[in-house]
């Protein structure tokens, strides 16, 4: 099976949320089904179709905000779509994000 495009690797229950124009989704999810995976696609469909706009990724804990932020850059990669290489620097012990 050929993939033509990025999308084409979401499962049939990621579609529907990443196809969703809403603003906000609601989605009640189990773990570890793609839902970061599905949400940093959404995020870069949206920064293609409206240039020069900030996005804000809040997870539970640093670890799983800057994985997040790697899923955006991977779907950026497929989408050939360059985004600015922004992490914010923080000197905390412990800090991921350097």
């Amino acid at each position: 099976m050929a993939i033509a495009s990025p999308i084409d690797l979401l499962l049939p229950y990621q579609r529907p949320v990443f196809d969703d124009p809403a603003r906000f989704v609601c989605w009640l999810a189990g773990r570890q089904i793609g839902k970061s995976f599905t949400g940093a696609g959404r995020f870069v469909r949206a920064a293609y179709a409206t240039p020069k706009t900030d996005f804000m990724i809040a997870s539970p804990s640093e670890r799983q905000s800057l994985e997040a932020a790697l899923k955006c850059r991977q779907w950026s990669e497929a989408f050939d779509f360059a985004i600015a290489d922004v992490l914010e620097e923080r000197d905390a012990p412990g800090a991921l994000m350097k």
